[in-house]
């Protein structure tokens, strides 16, 4: 499930369908129509597995497999005694809306987990769970790593060498202000404490790099 620097800083609700197998409600996951009956298969014999007798010189082999008639049921629908609404398959597939809650400070690779939303299916009592692993999105001039918030931004060739006193919109939606009073290189990082991502009781720090953008030419007063 993807995740971008504003889930992570301020917490977030995904809200989306999912597509589920469940029993159907006309049949109760029997596959039948009222009043009608399953057959047992003639093929397996109602045990759902058929043997194969091969030979190979003085040696005999018996290997077992599910039936091909019944599909390793043992017993077998009428076409005309099969649920309209299943069409004999006992399940249907039905959407239903889900929210998945985004805790403040969730990082990349933790999980959520909606209980009991697996499929619906005859072999196990109770449907399994959905497991969703939140994975960072990619930004061009955002990133998280580890507790800090890395930002980039842009800044004139000018600005570099003179310093810059400017404003930027922190993830959290409050105006951060930011000056440097000295020279701007391609490397120099600006470390503001405690504006980056709370985990517990840790709160990361906010790291600025900066993006020196040069002139395409000189003009007569440069």
């Amino acid at each position: 499930l993807k995740i971008g620097i504003d889930d992570m800083m301020n917490g977030s609700i995904k809200k989306f369908n999912i597509t589920r197998s469940i029993k159907c409600c006309d049949c109760s996951a029997t596959g039948l129509k009222s009043g009608k009956s399953v057959n047992k298969c003639g093929a397996c014999n109602g045990t759902g597995m058929t043997t194969v007798t091969r030979q190979m010189g003085p040696m005999i082999s018996r290997q077992q497999y599910p039936c091909n008639e019944c599909r390793g049921k043992g017993t077998w629908i009428n076409p005309g005694d099969r649920c309209i609404k299943c069409k004999g398959n006992k399940y249907i597939e039905a959407k239903e809306y889900v929210e998945i809650p985004i805790e403040k400070g969730t990082t990349d690779g933790e999980y959520a987990v909606l209980s009991g939303k697996g499929d619906e299916n005859e072999a196990y009592l109770e449907p399994g769970d959905i497991i969703f692993i939140f994975r960072e999105t990619s930004e061009k001039n955002r990133k998280r790593i580890g507790n800090d918030l890395i930002l980039t931004i842009p800044i004139l060739l000018n600005e570099a060498l003179c310093g810059i006193s400017t404003t930027i919109k922190h993830p959290s939606g409050r105006n951060i202000g930011i000056k440097c009073d000295y020279i701007i290189k391609p490397n120099t990082k600006h470390k503001i404490d405690r504006l980056g991502f709370s985990r517990g009781n840790s709160l990361g720090n906010l790291i600025i790099g900066f993006d020196i953008i040069f002139p395409e030419k000189l003009d007569g007063q440069r």
